[in-house]
């Protein structure tokens, strides 16, 4: 279970490093960018699969947690040399996500890749000559594991019951219940 997307960032970042043989970086860090050949990433907002996340219990500290299952999608842009062929290249890296090491390095991170789009030639004209460039995105699903609320906050008591009981007129709905937790 990942812990946080920061966690998911340097799973996939390692993958891809160790699998193109490149220098792979995330698109708005900060600093200067690498010579090419290189990869930029970026992990898109995450997209809750089942609804709602699950609330765990506190434990032994008291932290609470919510867990669940997301899509995420981590769009990968790959810079290639003057007179290179940075699509060929993407597309030759994007085939060997089906070997099983690829796989394996992944799912150590709890990552699994669902599918991956066909790499698009983003070639472009910078002053006297071409930047080989290729984009594509790949579709991934992990389950998140997040941590919330103030660790100094005061304990989290729980709802045990809740009773109720209706009463219908023609023109209205009366509506009348009580809550009970394990402190009353």
């Amino acid at each position: 279970m990942t812990t946080s997307f920061s966690a998911l960032e340097d799973v996939l970042q390692q993958w891809a490093s160790d699998h193109s043989g490149i220098t792979c970086i995330w698109r708005h860090q900060d600093g200067p960018q690498p010579e090419r050949p290189f990869i930029d990433m970026h992990l898109n907002q995450s997209l809750n699969l089942a609804g709602d996340d699950i609330e765990l219990m506190p434990n032994a500290n008291n932290e609470r947690f919510m867990v669940g299952d997301r899509d995420l999608v981590l769009s990968m842009r790959y810079f290639d040399v003057k007179g290179g062929d940075a699509t060929g290249k993407l597309s030759n890296f994007l085939q060997t996500i089906q070997q099983m090491n690829h796989r394996a390095d992944l799912r150590k991170g709890d990552v699994i890749v669902v599918r991956a789009n066909n790499v698009v030639d983003r070639t472009y004209l910078e002053e006297d000559h071409n930047v080989e460039r290729a984009d594509t995105d790949i579709l991934l699903r992990t389950t998140l594991l997040t941590k919330f609320g103030d660790d100094e906050s005061d304990e989290t008591s729980w709802i045990d019951t809740v009773n109720g009981t209706e009463h219908f007129e023609p023109d209205s709905i009366t509506i009348s219940f009580s809550i009970s937790n394990e402190e009353d």
